[in-house]
């Protein structure tokens, strides 16, 4: 005999207005970090506000626009985002964006998680 597992409710669908607004403010934030470090003319070890800082950022503003599976809307926000940000913001540097998005997707889980109601 087989235990009946309890009746979880159905996730909501996947926003595709969540998802480009993660892929855009991604994209917006990590352009503007960048753009504020060869400005500024800073060194190389400042390259992390545009590869670590923004994304988060944009992570969980994704978080607090979607409010609901927000590591899916993250994750495909940050990858939608990935060759754009190649290309515009780091001058065909495929590492730091590779980086930009996966930060994104992460930080966007992260406060999915850390915001979820506790079940027992």
């Amino acid at each position: 005999m087989s235990k009946r597992k309890p009746d979880r409710p159905a996730k909501p669908p996947i926003r595709w207005v969540g998802v480009f607004f993660a892929a855009a403010l991604n994209l917006a934030l990590v352009s503007l970090a960048q753009l504020l470090v060869n400005r500024l003319g800073l060194s190389l070890n400042y390259e992390l506000l545009a590869t670590l800082v923004a994304p988060v950022l944009a992570g969980v503003l994704t978080h607090l626009y979607v409010q609901e599976r927000t590591g899916a809307h993250a994750f495909l926000g940050g990858l939608i985002s990935i060759p754009l940000l190649a290309y515009l913001s780091f001058d065909g540097v495929w590492q730091f964006a590779v980086l930009a998005g996966a930060f994104c997707g992460l930080s966007g889980a992260l406060a999915e998680l850390l915001t979820r109601p506790r079940s027992r």
